[in-house]
């Protein structure tokens, strides 16, 4: 399996989990919303919350499937 249908199954299933659309919809129109204003660091706070729920979500998955993210 190539990396690109790698990431794309392990994004699949962390968008499979039970309000994950709509949070991810949340944070994309927190991102917009700033945009649209203009505001900088809006968009940046909005920016880094998406971020970090990504990878949270993420490294849950992984661990849940026995592999480290970061070689812990």
């Amino acid at each position: 399996m190539g990396l690109y249908t790698y990431l794309t199954e392990l994004r699949r299933t962390a968008m499979s989990q039970p309000g994950a659309i709509l949070r991810s919809f949340k944070e994309h129109t927190e991102i917009m919303t700033g945009l649209r204003a203009r505001n900088r660091s809006a968009v940046v706070a909005a920016f880094d919350r998406h971020l970090d729920r990504i990878y949270t979500t993420t490294r849950a998955i992984l661990d849940a499937m026995g592999q480290a993210v970061d070689g812990s």
